[in-house]
């Protein structure tokens, strides 16, 4: 529990089961019973550990097993706290709430990951915590890949998406057509954008999506408030040129990442020159307003087990992966 006390016993299978059914297979984790003291939907294993780093860094590395958290704090992420074979709930929620509302979920890559994902970060979003979700080879879970690298788990969470641009580059793979993945986006994209509180991320988010599908802003806002049920009018249209509200607000998230790596470590200028070519001028025009929300935003990344470098290369890496494939899909 949250002093460290023993609540419950927790096992995994690594082989078949003597006397099991030649098609059956045991569920990967086993664990006691529940009784008064031991309540999955309540128990977050490794919070009794993890509180002090999660106040101290205001972040929650939020993972699926026993040995996801082992290894996730063993590779330096000791902000980490795992589920107990149960999904998500507004409980954990409440319990972490306490400690800082910025979540990073750290589901495995199949299907199954994915559902729960979309389904735990509706929930928190809805709940006021600002989420993002790392990118992981497919099949992988944090496990696999501390066992492989740590620096590895360790950038991958460092580089983690919002929410809802995971799930707008996770759900175009599985459409046929553009048709399909703006159906995909529509039935569980947009309830996301729909659950978050704030009027403001709305409207980035609103604007993020409609980019991604090609069609206006108002179409999406239109979806989005009738899955909010709402009937009051959007806000009216501001110019550009006036910066209502701060950085993500105004940055799409590849601006951001490039303005929080130019703003934190100075070596970034020559990439992202390289990156961006005749475009780098007007970018950083763009940035300049927000430069010092930016070099903040970047501080806020950097902990004790790495350095500004390393997490400016890490955003940088991030960026020109995007330009690729935005230079792809124009071809």
């Amino acid at each position: 529990d949250v002093a460290g006390a023993p609540i419950a016993v927790s096992g995994r299978f690594f082989e078949k089961v003597p006397g099991q059914k030649e098609d059956g297979e045991p569920a990967k984790y086993v664990n006691s019973p529940e009784t008064l003291i031991f309540k999955k939907a309540r128990t977050l294993y490794g919070l009794d550990r993890a509180r002090t780093y999660i106040r101290k860094a205001d972040c929650i590395l939020l993972v699926e097993g026993q040995f996801d958290l082992l290894l996730s704090h063993q590779s330096g992420l000791p902000f980490a706290v795992a589920l107990s074979g149960t999904a998500l709930t507004p409980e954990h929620l409440s319990i972490l709430s306490r400690l800082s509302k910025r979540l990073v979920l750290a589901l495995d890559a199949d299907q199954a990951g994915l559902r729960a994902g979309l389904k735990s970060a509706h929930m928190a979003l809805g709940a006021g915590f600002d989420v993002k979700i790392p990118t992981f080879p497919a099949g992988k879970d944090p496990a696999d890949i501390a066992k492989e690298n740590p620096e590895l788990l360790k950038a991958a969470v460092r580089t983690s998406q919002t929410a809802i641009e995971f799930f707008l580059n996770a759900l175009w793979p599985q459409a046929q057509d553009d048709r399909a993945y703006n159906k995909l986006v529509e039935a569980h994209v947009l309830p996301l954008v729909a659950a978050l509180q704030s009027r403001i991320d709305q409207e980035h988010f609103i604007h993020t999506t409609a980019g991604r599908l090609s069609v206006p802003d108002s179409a999406v806002r239109e979806e989005v408030n009738k899955i909010a049920g709402r009937t009051t009018p959007a806000p009216e249209e501001t110019s550009p040129e006036v910066h209502h509200g701060g950085a993500e607000s105004n940055l799409s998230s590849l601006e951001l990442k490039i303005g929080m790596a130019l703003a934190g470590w100075e070596g970034s200028k020559a990439k992202v020159q390289e990156l961006l070519g005749a475009d780098f001028e007007r970018t950083t025009a763009r940035l300049k307003p927000f430069e010092e929300e930016l070099k903040f935003r970047f501080e806020r990344e950097v902990h004790e087990e790495t350095t500004a470098e390393r997490v400016a290369q890490d955003m940088l890496v991030h960026v020109e992966a995007a330009l690729k494939r935005a230079k792809m899909k124009s071809v």
